[in-house]
């Protein structure tokens, strides 16, 4: 009787390395993708319009790990600032009421209707001007995981 014989140690030493490797793995995705919400933070904060600065500081990051995955974000808290990345359209005061507010001279306003305002975008232009390098960022932490899972 013939018989095959196979002899899987060599996969099972693999798996086991790909195993002992994610952790490290995911270390430097979690690594990698503080430093690019950094690069996009930064470059959102120096492309947003200043005129107290309270929209620049509201731009903050945040990096977490859920199952294994790095996962970044970067936003704005300002509660205005879905108006300036994409406009407005016009407001109306209720019936009865008005619109007030303080002029960037420091003059009060008073109208019943303002109309649209222009969008002055600054995330979409930041993930534009840092894509390449957030790319490269990835690039140089996935190649870094594999010598690290791969003992070189």
């Amino acid at each position: 009787m013939n018989s095959i014989d196979v002899d899987t140690h060599e996969v099972t030493a693999f798996v086991r390395l790909l195993n002992s490797a994610s952790a490290g793995v995911t270390d430097e995705m979690r690594d990698a993708t503080e430093r690019a919400t950094g690069m996009l933070m930064n470059e959102a904060r120096q492309m947003v319009r200043v005129r107290t600065g309270e929209t620049r500081r509201m731009i903050g990051r945040t990096v977490r790990v859920v199952s294994g995955s790095a996962v970044g974000e970067v936003r704005s808290a300002a509660p205005w600032s879905r108006y300036l990345e994409h406009g407005r359209g016009p407001i109306e005061a209720a019936p009865g009421r008005v619109l007030r507010w303080v002029s960037p001279t420091g003059a009060v306003i008073y109208a019943r209707r303002v109309g649209p305002a222009a969008a002055q975008p600054f995330m979409a232009p930041a993930l534009a001007a840092t894509r390449i390098r957030i790319r490269a960022e990835y690039q140089g932490a996935v190649r870094k995981a594999m010598l690290k899972a791969l003992g070189a």
